[in-house]
């Protein structure tokens, strides 16, 4: 029985079938895919306002790390020179 199929199955109208579903497979599931592709490419003008929002504060973010004291030590000699100024006041991502 096995041999059966396998003598159809490689037979030649059927083997060439089998290269034309193939190939129309391979079609159906590109296509689409390529389309979406396509349609990720370009960002939608929403989407490039929110990533430059969440990149601007990402920035202040890392603006008021970088200021901040490195250990309790320096911050408290900060707070008694006066030289303690809010997260506010500096510019950040090298903007002036």
């Amino acid at each position: 029985m096995t041999g059966w199929i396998t003598a159809n199955l490689a037979s030649g109208p059927a083997h060439k079938a089998q290269g034309h579903m193939l190939a129309a497979l391979t079609n159906v599931l590109f296509l689409p895919n390529h389309r979406r592709a396509g349609e990720r490419a370009e960002p939608p003008p929403e989407r490039l306002q929110a990533l430059a929002k969440a990149s601007e504060i990402e920035c202040q973010i890392l603006g008021a790390a970088d200021r901040s004291p490195a250990d309790r030590d320096a911050l408290a000699d900060r707070l008694r020179k006066g030289h303690f100024r809010y997260a506010g006041s500096l510019p950040a991502c090298g903007r002036v």
